[in-house]
């Protein structure tokens, strides 16, 4: 009986259940041919359905939505947090810390670090704070999203900063400090002292821990305010 020659073309050939070959290349009765498995139209349906989504964006802005309608809808429902009227963030992405770091990471500038009342927003949640404050040593005048960013020029030890996801921003020792160094805002001394006690509250940040921060930095703008302001929460506590 004559040797047969298999080639590679032969093989594939095979595979593809060719049944058209000739002698010489058709499979001997010991080798059956094999077909590739092939997805059944269900089982394709239900593998894309089963495809993950993309992630939302940190921002929606409003040039990616069908219109102004669409985006004062979501507004109305709840669905949306409005930065201005061409930007807006989930409300449910907010609700945590991390969300909320990913939601002020791409509205600072490179190299930037969150402090003050953005960094008091990140760590607590609540109303967005009307200005975007970051420690920087450059100026910026472009509002961003209707938000004025208020640089404030300062070297901080590596103790007072922490990172989260890809956001540097103060930690909430230190964000009290600054904060209870400034002098009130539209809320008034009440308000400002509500924020604090919720941040020192939360994060377990002691008066007498900050009166010490304090101590150690006499020159820091606002000392007078700060020790004013922890010294009343103390008799308040």
């Amino acid at each position: 009986m004559p040797r047969r020659t298999w080639t590679q073309g032969t093989f594939e050939q095979l595979l593809a259940g060719d049944e058209t070959g000739t002698a010489a290349t058709r499979a001997p009765a010991s080798i059956p041919r094999r077909r590739l498995p092939q997805a059944h139209p269900q089982q394709r349906n239900e593998t894309a359905r089963q495809a993950p989504e993309p992630p939302l964006p940190d921002l929606i802005e409003l040039k990616r939505m069908p219109g102004p309608n669409s985006m004062r809808f979501l507004i109305a429902h709840g669905l949306l947090e409005p930065l201005d009227p061409s930007c807006s963030y989930l409300h449910e992405r907010a609700g945590g810390i991390f969300g909320r770091a990913s939601i002020v990471t791409p509205l600072l500038p490179y190299g930037a670090a969150a402090s003050n009342g953005l960094a008091h927003w990140v760590w607590t949640g609540g109303a967005f704070p009307p200005y975007i404050d970051i420690i920087s040593s450059s100026h910026f005048r472009t509002p961003v999203h209707g938000h004025i960013i208020r640089v404030h020029n300062r070297r901080l030890p590596t103790e007072h900063m922490m990172k989260l996801g890809d956001l540097w921003t103060t930690s909430p020792l230190r964000t009290a400090c600054d904060l209870a160094c400034e002098p009130p805002g539209r809320t008034g001394e009440d308000g400002k002292l509500a924020g604090l006690h919720t941040l020192m509250e939360r994060y377990q940040v002691s008066c007498g821990a900050c009166l010490n921060l304090l101590a150690d930095n006499p020159r820091w703008p606002g000392h007078s305010l700060g020790i004013e302001a922890f010294q009343t929460l103390r008799r308040i506590l």
